[in-house]
């Protein structure tokens, strides 16, 4: 697997409005595993080069493709995140599936605390989720998230954007990539 290009850009070119060509004909093939490094001068073109690569930046001539099964993103330099969302709620964006997975599982959960429950059908209910593929891995990923980040009580109204944003900011992108 690790001769197969995952990656590759093929006679890219970017020009910025008036007529200022910052990449010319670059032609690039990366392999699954490879680490790359961008060197150059200011102003050489190095985070366009990355922002095409991570499909940021479109308006670019030429082609680029990725293999199937592959994904791609970028970290930014100076990440944006939403300064009203909590640190936790960051998370699990990153997480959705997880979280949405457990969300279910709790309110299912909750149903056996209601006078008129069937128990039988919320026992089915729980087995049905608890053993799908994946499941207590779920829960141990996305708790150890918060643990990593001190977030187990739900209460923690630490915002996102005090403290560590590039940490988070590549965190949820980790997770995103499935990277974890």
């Amino acid at each position: 697997m690790t001769d197969q290009v995952i990656y590759s850009l093929v006679r890219v070119r970017r020009i910025f409005p008036p007529n200022r060509e910052v990449i010319r004909d670059i032609s690039l093939g990366f392999y699954y595993g490879a680490k790359i490094g961008v060197l150059g001068l200011n102003g050489a073109g190095k985070s366009t080069l990355l922002r095409i690569m991570a499909g940021v930046d479109n308006d670019y001539l030429g082609e680029t493709q990725l293999s199937k099964g592959y994904t791609r993103g970028m970290l930014e330099q100076e990440p944006q995140l939403d300064a009203d969302k909590t640190v936790k709620q960051v998370v699990e964006e990153a997480v959705e599936p997880i979280v949405d997975a457990l969300r279910l599982f709790d309110e299912v959960s909750a149903k056996f605390a209601e006078p008129d429950a069937d128990y039988d059908k919320l026992i089915e209910e729980q087995s049905r989720r608890e053993t799908k593929p994946g499941f207590s891995r779920c829960q141990y990923r996305f708790r150890s998230l918060l643990l990593q980040r001190r977030l187990e009580r739900s209460d923690n109204r630490e915002t996102a954007h005090a403290g560590r944003p590039r940490r988070l900011v590549f965190l949820r992108a980790r997770e995103r990539a499935g990277d974890g």
